[in-house]
């Protein structure tokens, strides 16, 4: 199994532990457009982004791939305002605080493969109406090695 599929099942299963069971994952996390949302559902995925080589240990490959956790909430509407849809984006922005501290300090849940993870950087909130649903997406790099054999 590659580095890459080993630290993505890695954060998959640190982000199933820390959400818990009201959570489940996305069936498609490319064009989310394609789930069908229900009320009250929260869901998750992880994609890998782009990668490159950088300076490292010797006899080793070392590179920083950049991951992408996207959350997403569904909300409630009423004619009087929009308290929910802030509700559940603040809710989300938290859980993106707290799922990043628990990424780095378990080295996303793939020990001896990753050497740290850093640079954080969360997107502005989606919102789709239609779906009634919030979309926050974050990245973050993970340094990792391949030893050389």
């Amino acid at each position: 199994m590659s580095n890459v599929t080993t630290i993505q099942n890695g954060i998959l299963t640190r982000l199933a532990t820390h959400l818990g069971s009201t959570w489940s994952t996305l069936d498609y996390i490319i064009d989310l457009s394609q789930n069908k949302f229900r009320r009250q559902e929260k869901r998750y995925g992880v994609r890998a982004l782009g990668s490159s080589q950088v300076e490292g240990r010797i006899h080793a490959i070392t590179q920083d791939q950049v991951f992408e956790v996207i959350l997403v909430h569904s909300y409630a509407t009423t004619q009087k305002d929009d308290s929910d849809k802030v509700t559940k984006t603040l809710l989300l922005q938290d859980a993106v605080q707290t799922l990043y501290n628990d990424l780095v300090s378990n080295l996303c849940g793939a020990d001896g493969v990753v050497i740290h993870t850093f640079d954080l950087s969360i997107d502005e909130p989606d919102y789709l109406d239609t779906e009634k649903v919030v979309i926050l997406r974050f990245s973050f790099t993970v340094k990792h090695h391949n030893v050389l054999t």
